[in-house]
């Protein structure tokens, strides 16, 4: 993974998006995969990319992250396990 999120800013805005929603997909349907360690590498990962795009396709890559965690996060339970997540979701907007 960390290779991946290494080259992430070297993609077109449309390979970096498709590689981030793969991942987010595998971290949200294959239970044997998930963990918070990953999620939260992932998370991080984004947050610090900002600036990378162009406004709009950062705005629109955004946007389609954040949806994909909120999603995550109503098929989760647990107050401590959805905090966590809304924790990683607000590290990806700031």
């Amino acid at each position: 993974m960390r290779e991946t999120l290494i080259f992430l800013t070297n993609l077109n805005p449309q390979e970096m998006d498709t590689i981030v929603q793969k991942r987010l997909e595998k971290i949200k349907k294959d239970s044997t995969y998930f963990t918070f360690d990953r999620l939260n590498k992932l998370c991080w990962a984004l947050g610090s990319i900002s600036g990378c795009l162009k406004p709009e396709d950062e705005n629109k890559f955004v946007i389609s992250v954040i949806k994909e965690l909120l999603n995550l996060c109503e098929d989760t339970s647990g107050k401590g396990n959805k905090a966590q997540i809304a924790t990683d979701i607000m590290y990806v907007v700031g």
